[in-house]
């Protein structure tokens, strides 16, 4: 396919990790494709910011499986961009009832750091998993139930509610008991025990699946746009279409090809495609479509609500702030949510002697959060790090004192929000999706799932072999 050619096999709305692990299993399996792509360059939450030689990722995006699945999957596409990673201890806190202590929290330490009050955190815990062991766990219904049923009410008061509301801006009694499993899981002993075993003798973590995340992490050295522009260069070197600057306006059947009109530079143009693979949002696929959805599915379409993430980076004249990669801010007086610290898992993200921080804000696009001012979010960051965090008093004032500059970054659709009743409304989407020919709606904003890197990668993939068949049918 040429660059003016207007036809293709695949259409390809959105170019995320998703999107661009479509180009590459298209091209590489000999199909043509054209991936649109509505910004300036690729990669979306796993792109990267540069400024005055700081690198600053739009949230943690860590190489490892999802599952053992997903093992062959982190090897292809480490094969495709070669060696540019990082491999470290992995080094998270949380600051918790003015401590900072290791994240995710540890039974054994409960009483070791809090003493009588953290041992009746860990009996109340030990006491929920005894009775999820007898009762099981066809009781819980929400998000909440699941916290108190395997941490016990305690933990789940003082430590999961506060900040749930927080990440989802909801009352965790609203978030669906589906959307746990893949931000809570449930620690097994035998693996907790093995994991602090290999922790006092010195040995490397492994990957684990069962509720604790692995003690070594593989990283883009130099951040998480090399990576997607690496899988970029594979895919168009094997003769896969990107453009970007393309946003889709229209999407419609037309004589056994999909009709997709894009708008790029002040004009419309339209291309033909035999199938559609879309990454983006499920409510703004369902807008493009023509006909679009009955007036009935409007309650549904306004049901599938995303969480938005909007980051404060700070660039700071001092070698560094915090121990850890990341940081979590647990509590209410606090406005974000977490605190990237990437110098700490490579130095080539900041110049010598200097380092970054990314500060996370949940928040609701349009709200107070999502709409302030670089200069006053700011003021509100380094206002609260002027609280006692951990055993330090300065940080507020030394980020104050030491900044070189600052910006943020904006992404509305960053995290499905799994409310509770969710789950009946995406039935009802993908009944309405179903009625199109070789379209598929995939990646963690068209699936509506929480989904890790690898797995949309591997998602892409099957997409493309599916379609493929259909199409030489």
């Amino acid at each position: 396919m040429t660059n003016d050619a207007r036809e293709t096999d695949f259409a390809i709305l959105g170019g995320g990790i998703s999107g661009l692990g479509a180009a590459f299993s298209a091209a590489s399996s000999g199909s043509t494709s054209l991936l649109l792509e509505k910004e300036e360059r690729v990669g979306g939450l796993w792109g990267s910011e540069c400024r005055d030689g700081f690198i600053f990722d739009h949230g943690v995006h860590g190489l490892y499986p999802a599952g053992p699945e997903m093992e062959a999957t982190v090897a292809e596409m480490k094969r495709i961009v070669g060696d540019i990673f990082v491999e470290a201890d992995k080094n998270t806190e949380i600051l918790f009832r003015g401590r900072l202590v290791r994240y995710p929290l540890q039974p054994a330490e409960f009483f070791t750091t809090y003493g009588i009050e953290g041992f009746l955190w860990a009996l109340t815990l030990v006491m929920a998993r005894l009775r999820v062991t007898l009762t099981g766990e066809r009781w819980m219904r929400s998000f909440r139930d699941y916290a108190v049923g395997n941490f016990g009410p305690l933990l789940y008061r003082i430590y999961f509610e506060p900040y749930l509301k927080k990440v989802w801006g909801v009352d965790p009694v609203r978030l669906d008991l589906e959307s746990v499993a893949r931000r809570v899981r449930r620690i097994r002993i035998r693996t907790f025990l093995g994991q602090a075993l290999r922790r006092s003798l010195g040995l490397r973590g492994r990957q684990t699946y069962d509720g604790l995340q692995p003690l070594r992490i593989v990283y883009p050295r130099l951040g998480a746009q090399r990576m997607v522009d690496a899988i970029r260069a594979a895919a168009e070197e094997k003769g896969a279409r990107i453009m970007t600057g393309a946003e889709v306006t229209g999407l419609r059947t037309e004589g056994g090809r999909w009709a997709v009109t894009v708008s790029r530079g002040g004009e419309s143009r339209e291309f033909l495609a035999r199938s559609v693979i879309s990454t983006i949002p499920v409510p703004d696929l369902l807008g493009l479509l023509a006909p679009g959805p009955r007036d009935e599915l409007a309650p549904t379409i306004g049901a599938l609500r995303y969480r938005a993430l909007r980051l404060l980076n700070v660039m700071i004249d001092c070698d560094r702030i915090f121990t850890a990669q990341w940081t979590y801010f647990q509590g209410d007086n606090f406005s974000f949510s977490r605190i990237n610290e990437y110098r700490n898992l490579s130095p080539d993200f900041c110049p010598p002697g200097k380092t970054g921080l990314s500060v996370e804000f949940n928040c609701t696009a349009g709200d107070h959060l999502w709409s302030m001012p670089d200069d006053e979010l700011f003021d509100l960051t380094a206002r609260e790090l002027e609280q006692p965090i951990g055993r330090r008093r300065d940080i507020g004032r030394v980020v104050r004192a030491r900044h070189t500059g600052y910006f943020s970054a904006r992404f509305a659709h960053a995290y499905p929000l799994m409310e509770v009743g969710t789950s009946f409304h995406l039935d009802r989407t993908r009944a309405f999706l179903a009625r199109f020919p070789r379209l598929r709606s995939i990646g963690r904003q068209g699936q509506f799932r929480y989904v890790n890197g690898d797995e949309c990668f591997h998602m892409a993939a099957a997409a493309v072999a599916a379609l493929r068949n259909e199409m030489n049918r």
